[in-house]
């Protein structure tokens, strides 16, 4: 019988806070109070869809895998966001129209 990690969410912890600094160092923010936003942002959501994502991949749950799920889902938040926002303006602005 495989046993989990001790203690899951300091992995999640450490993976979201790795990958809202990957987002931070990927697309450069534009003042400090984006910055602080994109991180919070990254790291909520890595910590909340982390492990929806290491579920959907049929990861085991070891740390590694703790860690790089959440890292994932942190890094490219802000970018999916970005492009959900700008569907929805694009879409918006067709209606008006």
């Amino acid at each position: 019988m495989e046993q989990g990690p001790d203690n899951p969410e300091i992995y999640k912890l450490m993976g979201s806070l790795t990958g809202a600094f990957i987002s931070l160092v990927y697309i450069k923010p534009v003042n400090i109070r984006d910055a602080i936003s994109r991180a919070i942002f990254s790291t909520i959501c890595g910590l909340v869809f982390g492990f929806y994502l290491r579920e959907k991949m049929t990861w085991d749950e070891t740390p590694e895998k703790i860690f790089a799920a959440s890292t994932f889902v942190a890094a490219v938040s802000w970018a999916i966001a970005g492009a959900v926002i700008l569907g929805i303006k694009s879409w918006a602005e067709k209606q008006k129209s």
